[in-house]
């Protein structure tokens, strides 16, 4: 495969993920209320979980950014880059960032005794998921630069 195809292949799937966290944010709210309506009688709790659910995406949503400047630079064959390791940290930050996220809207549902067990199921796969790409992440953005440092030392030896 080329890099270029490589290039397309990987934004498509990075406009198709955008395309997917968007239905989520617009259905889950709707879904959440069938599966437990008792604890939305008053408004508040809908609206909280609904910015909930938005507010987590903001850290998918930069990731998705970045993760698309990384496909560019490697469309121009510049895998092994900075700019590449860079984005890389920055997407585990962004992993973390949402996973800190869920943990404390979590405490907050359990101190209100709102969280239910197959939601707090729910959550706990959505955290180890979430450790697991910011760990991935971290160590490909140090595999990436040291690859940069490779790369620059070898065009320097001509």
């Amino acid at each position: 495969m080329k890099q270029v195809e490589m290039t397309g292949w990987l934004k498509l799937i990075t406009v198709i993920a955008g395309g997917i966290g968007i239905f989520f944010c617009l259905i889950i709210p709707s879904w959440y209320q069938d599966l437990i309506p008792e604890y939305f009688n008053s408004g508040y709790l809908q609206t909280f979980f609904t910015a909930f659910i938005w507010i987590t995406a903001i850290p998918c949503y930069l990731s998705l950014w970045k993760f698309w400047g990384i496909c560019t630079r490697i469309g121009r064959d510049s895998s092994f880059c900075p700019e590449n390791a860079s984005a890389l940290k920055a997407i585990s930050k962004f992993f973390i960032a949402d996973c800190i996220i869920y943990i404390i809207v979590t405490i907050a549902a359990f101190i209100y005794g709102i969280l239910q067990p197959g939601i707090l199921l729910f959550i706990i796969v959505i955290l180890f998921i979430g450790f697991a790409l910011a760990i991935l992440t971290a160590a490909l953005s140090h595999l990436v630069l040291k690859a940069s440092d490779l790369k620059q030392e070898n065009d320097l030896t001509i």
